[in-house]
């Protein structure tokens, strides 16, 4: 918090160095669950890569596209799917995050109960990563969270074994590349233990693993990580 107050005012003359801490500062509210206290710095990085640059730039494309997952996450759909559409016009399509991207527009559509808008992005997305193999190939974790997103746009529609699939196929995944402390892949774990958990289809959860996995989070965490204590309680 005193990192975050100190910055205000002290870059004047070098606003995309006070933009990169603000997003590193961003980063960790929301990796620690505090959305509020992210907003105010997202949205300042944000406008500055409106003024610095334009919107036709990937770092701008990419401050739509981090405002728009928090507002997701806060549950402000409405707000969240125009800055998502935003992020995706200037990108070029055959780039991995674009599939990100479409991922999260098409969970707030479904969201919103907007199914059929929702269901042609998951679609156009599941084309583009058939060939799944390939990603072991491919060291950007980006490409694990749009499987992770897919995985809960499954499971949003009851097709709980496809998720539980997907989502066991990222930790495999992530294990071989080296990346099983990356943010992305502890989220993965945190969803796979709430389904494996609560899920209403007996043949789906496993309450032993669920507890292994949740521990293994809280560990990884340094036990800080009020949601993941929270999800292993």
């Amino acid at each position: 918090d005193a990192a975050a107050v100190n910055i205000r005012g002290k870059f004047g003359d070098t606003p995309l160095i006070e933009a990169s801490i603000r997003q590193t500062i961003a980063s960790i509210y929301m990796y620690l669950g505090y959305y509020d206290k992210a907003e105010e710095h997202i949205k300042r990085v944000r406008d500055i890569y409106l003024k610095e640059f334009s919107e036709q730039n990937l770092q701008t494309s990419d401050s739509f596209y981090n405002l728009g997952v928090l507002y997701s996450l806060m549950n402000r759909f409405d707000e969240a799917i125009p800055l998502l559409k935003k992020s995706l016009e200037f990108r070029y399509q055959k780039d991995p995050h674009v599939l990100n991207v479409k991922c999260m527009l098409a969970i707030n559509y479904q969201m919103l109960a907007r199914n059929e808008e929702a269901e042609l992005l998951f679609e156009e997305v599941r084309n583009n990563i058939d060939n799944i193999e390939l990603i072991q190939n491919v060291s950007d974790a980006r490409i694990l969270q749009v499987m992770s997103l897919l995985a809960f746009g499954y499971g949003s529609q009851g097709n709980y074994q496809t998720a539980k699939d997907l989502l066991n196929r990222i930790i495999e995944i992530s294990s071989k590349l080296g990346i099983e402390e990356n943010h992305s892949v502890q989220m993965v774990k945190s969803k796979l233990v709430t389904l494996l958990s609560s899920c209403p289809d007996d043949q789906i959860r496993d309450g032993k693993r669920a507890v292994e996995l949740a521990t293994n989070l809280c560990d990884q965490t340094n036990w800080i990580n009020y949601n993941y204590i929270d999800i292993l309680a």
